[in-house]
């Protein structure tokens, strides 16, 4: 078992041989995870008849000790823990199903943002901004699409208007992740299913070397991608290495801004450290 408090700020243990979470404090207990199967994920993925494990990944959403449930109730802040497997999708490496997030209010063009932190293993993130959520993929225009490389410790904002998926780009060891979201709205999910996906596959390539493939359900035009890192934004509350539970818990209304990007988008956006 490894311990990721150090990291992730709870009493919790992790099994890197079953996927399992467990508790590490007597009489606080984990709430029962949702998993994602890959039936549910063949809609998303580049070869969808591929074979592959029954589940894909587990979600163990809303955890919180005893003494921070009023994080939820009072300030909207959800804490999630996700754990991937480490393998392949066929050529294609793990990913979630990927998701857009929905407007915040007519009064504000801005979709919620979310945060991730990286607790074990690595990840790849992948953000993508279209002119239109709902537009199908022959419609769609892409305008951006950028990847952020996130190892342990290392939090990532996914900005409002961005749709994000994660990817483990280790097929032989897990990944596991933490996000606050604010827990007021619904991920949309359809359009993703439609286009089979993001606009580009993360696959392993004839030598074994990743590389990014074009998604041929796109019509239009794709963008180039763009690399991004992820720095620390102390007036976000997010600085690498310090577990963002500990801070929200410590001090909720530091983390306000995933509830109400609309005051802070400077700040938000001065998290990814954009490579033209």
């Amino acid at each position: 078992m490894i311990e990721l408090e150090d990291l992730c700020g709870l009493p919790i243990l992790f099994d890197p041989e079953t996927y399992e979470l467990r508790s590490a404090r007597p009489g606080w207990e984990l709430p029962e995870p949702g998993i994602r199967t890959l039936d549910e994920m063949r809609p998303v993925l580049m070869d969808p008849t591929c074979d592959g494990p029954e589940i894909v990944y587990w979600m163990y959403r809303d955890i919180c000790l005893p003494e921070d449930s009023h994080l939820r109730r009072e300030y909207g802040l959800r804490y999630d823990i996700s754990v991937f497997r480490g393998d392949m999708f066929g050529p294609e490496y793990f990913k979630t199903a990927g998701h857009y997030h929905p407007y915040i209010h007519w009064k504000y063009p801005l979709s919620w943002p979310e945060v991730y932190e990286v607790l074990y293993g690595e990840a790849i993130y992948v953000l993508q901004y279209v002119d239109d959520i709902y537009k199908d993929p022959y419609y769609v225009e892409v305008k951006d699409f950028v990847v952020i490389h996130a190892k342990p410790g290392r939090q990532v904002v996914m900005p409002p208007n961005y749709g994000h998926v994660t990817i483990n780009p280790n097929p032989g060891r897990p990944l596991v992740m933490a996000n606050w979201v604010c827990d007021w709205f619904r991920s949309y999910y359809k359009s993703v299913e439609e286009a089979r996906g993001y606009c580009y596959y993360r696959v392993r390539g004839e030598k074994s070397e990743p590389k990014w493939v074009p998604n041929p359900m796109y019509k239009q035009p794709l963008p180039t991608i763009r690399e991004a890192k992820a720095v620390d934004v102390e007036e976000l509350g997010l600085v690498e290495g310090q577990p963002m539970y500990r801070r929200c818990a410590g001090n909720p209304r530091l983390f306000e801004w995933v509830c109400r990007p609309q005051d802070h988008l400077d700040k938000i956006w001065a998290q990814l450290d954009l490579q033209q």
